[in-house]
């Protein structure tokens, strides 16, 4: 059974059943690979992680697990081992941190226990974590010296024309690559599950070298850290596996391929203590270099032979990983087009053609969006709907409520509104949000007038089927508003809220069937960079519920 020292991170064997209670190097608390592990799913990401020591959780890409959501706090938790238990610990968090539906300062985790992070839910486990997991620990080392045994520069590229092709050895290498090329996508071709290719690209390099261990670590998204995604081993599959972060950082930051033949022994990682823990005689490490960054790499070593690996070996693993890395830059481009459909079948709903297209090229992110800004709020109310409820059949009222509602929609639609909700009988809608445009408030005015022609049309068509006739009431302000998304991790809306809305209703409520009013903000946006303000008939000034002084209103008569 393999113990790590959480201290110094020796790694010590000790017969079943008969583990020291502490490290013979420095004294620090010894815990078994992979007795614990999390697994977790949240708004953008989901995956599994091994407990070995201390893990920092939060926004930043310098924690050990990253969890991308505005409710998650830049260092929001962590999880420390205590006297033989993992604790969780939240670190003043804004949002708070919950398990099992409770909110904890400090808990001591115990098998099952749900932790629920911003719009992120975790699980603890403890015991031996699953194959998908990769019992892999990557150990710090305290140093590193000159001299490299050999390396390969990993950088993304295509073949040169014929033409340049200086000499036979140029031309046998591009064979190389293209033959190595053609098995990785057979091998590759019949296969779509993501994990299941990378464990394919392990198998592959497997035939090419005479590795014992193999692991291939993965960026979750841009700029975060490096984690395990899958492992191999050729003998013991169970078996844990430690990776020396001397070679590991020496390849992935300068996009290196490295080769240790006698890793224990060569001068680079001499006075690397991870790499005598980890008992390396020779170890290869290639980066996975996409068109912008590293977004991973692979790593294969053997305790066994000593110089096992030759400069071929490396250059064959280069070139498989440069497959590799187009397979995972791939992946993650798919995914983002997957978010990106979710994003455009759940606004679609709510945001005109126009507004939704930009939006989604612009790559807004409406989830996360906080922020103040000037917009203009719509509200329209059907008037006397309550005595209709009364005295109509469901099975009628409905339909004709549809009817209506999609006629409305339609109307904001057509003038690059965004459908904010439906309040009962009404709809508010607001300009100005997620997109600002100079000419908002003369839309949504423009907007108010046809929705009342939509509503005389509404009438000629009910009037002939024996339905009642309709009149609705709109209300228009303009002014500063809280724009952003509310709600819980179950169920958030994207919406504007403050005084500016608050007084739109209001507006609302003073109108008459068939009549707009609009406030003086409004009607001074709307005449910004236009010939002619719209047509207005001034009304006395209104006291409205929540405001001392009188509102002064107008009414459109049109553009």
């Amino acid at each position: 059974m393999s113990l790590t020292c959480l201290n110094c991170r020796s790694v010590v064997e000790a017969a079943e059943g008969s583990s020291p209670a502490r490290c013979s190097v420095c004294g620090g608390e010894l815990v078994v690979l992979g007795d614990a592990w999390l697994q977790w799913k949240g708004p953008d990401s989901e995956g599994k992680k091994l407990l070995l020591g201390h893990m920092s959780i939060g926004r930043l890409s310098s924690r050990d697990l990253v969890l991308k959501h505005r409710e998650v706090s830049k260092h929001h938790a962590s999880i420390i081992r205590r006297r033989g238990h993992w604790v969780l610990r939240d670190e003043h968090s804004s949002n708070g941190t919950y398990v099992n539906g409770k909110r904890v300062f400090e808990h001591a985790l115990a098998d099952g226990d749900k932790i629920d992070i911003g719009g992120f839910e975790l699980l603890f486990h403890s015991g031996r974590a699953p194959d998908s997991v990769g019992a892999v620990t990557i150990v710090p080392s305290s140093g590193s010296a000159d001299s490299i045994r050999a390396s390969v520069r990993c950088e993304p590229g295509g073949f040169k024309p014929a033409s340049q092709v200086s000499s036979d050895e140029e031309l046998r290498q591009d064979y190389e690559r293209l033959r190595l090329a053609y098995q990785f996508h057979q091998y590759m071709a019949s296969e779509r599950d993501s994990n299941n290719l990378l464990k394919n690209i392990l198998n592959l390099a497997f035939e090419l070298v005479p590795a014992d261990r193999g692991v291939i670590l993965l960026r979750e998204e841009e700029g975060a850290p490096l984690s395990p995604s899958v492992t191999l081993h050729r003998y013991q599959p169970d078996a844990p596996i430690v990776i020396p972060d001397s070679i590991l950082r020496h390849s992935v930051e300068d996009r290196t391929a490295v080769l240790s033949a006698d890793a224990m022994q060569d001068l680079r990682f001499q006075k690397s203590e991870s790499v005598i823990n980890a008992q390396v005689r020779s170890a290869m490490c290639v980066p996975l270099v996409a068109q912008r960054e590293v977004v991973g790499a692979m790593h294969l070593d053997t305790q066994e032979q000593t110089g096992a690996f030759s400069v071929k070996d490396l250059q064959l693993l280069s070139i498989l990983a440069g497959q590799a890395a187009i397979l995972v830059e791939r992946v993650r481009l798919n995914r983002k087009l997957d978010r990106q459909e979710e994003v455009r079948t759940r606004l679609a709903r709510f945001l005109a053609p126009e507004v939704l297209r930009e939006v989604v090229e612009r790559g807004m992110d409406l989830d996360t969006e906080g922020r103040t800004g000037t917009v203009t709020v719509l509200f329209c109310d059907i008037r006397g709907f309550t005595p209709m409820v009364e005295s109509m059949e469901p099975r009628v009222l409905l339909p004709l409520l549809n009817a209506f509602f999609k006629r409305m929609v339609d109307v904001v639609f057509t003038h690059g509104g965004v459908l904010d909700k439906f309040i009962g009988d009404a709809l508010m809608a607001v300009w100005g949000a997620p997109l600002c445009r100079s000419d908002d408030a003369r839309r949504a005015v423009a907007a108010g007038l046809d929705m009342i022609a939509e509503v005389k049309s509404l009438n000629e068509v009910n009037e002939g089927q024996g339905l009642p006739t309709l009149e609705v009431g709109i209300g228009i302000n303009t002014g500063e508003a809280v724009i952003g998304t509310v709600g819980s991790p179950r169920r958030m809306e994207y919406t504007v809220l403050g005084d500016a809305v608050n007084l739109a209703s209001r507006v609302c409520d003073l109108s008459k069937g068939q009549q707009m009013l609009i406030t003086a903000s409004t009607l001074e946006s709307a005449a910004v960079g236009v010939p002619k303000p719209p047509r207005v008939k001034r009304l006395e000034p209104a006291k409205v519920r929540g405001r001392k002084k009188a509102v002064h209103v107008f009414e459109v008569l049109g553009l």
